[in-house]
């Protein structure tokens, strides 16, 4: 995969996603185009692809998850 593919799974299904989880504790997550760059070329310099997107985001959002109050 390519750097716009790559770019592609991180926009439209990896943030989404995180989105959807983070929003049960009332948070919201942006990336700027920088982060998101930074994020893809790690991957693709590791060679790691889809699932090098996945665990570069749990990575970046473990902490904030982690201390993050639930709220039902």
């Amino acid at each position: 995969l390519g750097k716009r593919e790559l770019t592609l799974i991180l926009d439209d299904h990896l943030i989404p996603e995180y989105q959807s989880t983070w929003k049960y504790f009332d948070s919201k997550i942006a990336l700027t185009a920088r982060q998101k760059n930074k994020i893809v070329t790690g991957c693709l310099d590791r060679k790691t692809g889809a699932r090098g997107l996945q665990s570069d985001l749990n990575k970046i959002l473990e902490e904030g998850l982690f201390n993050a109050e639930y709220k039902l």
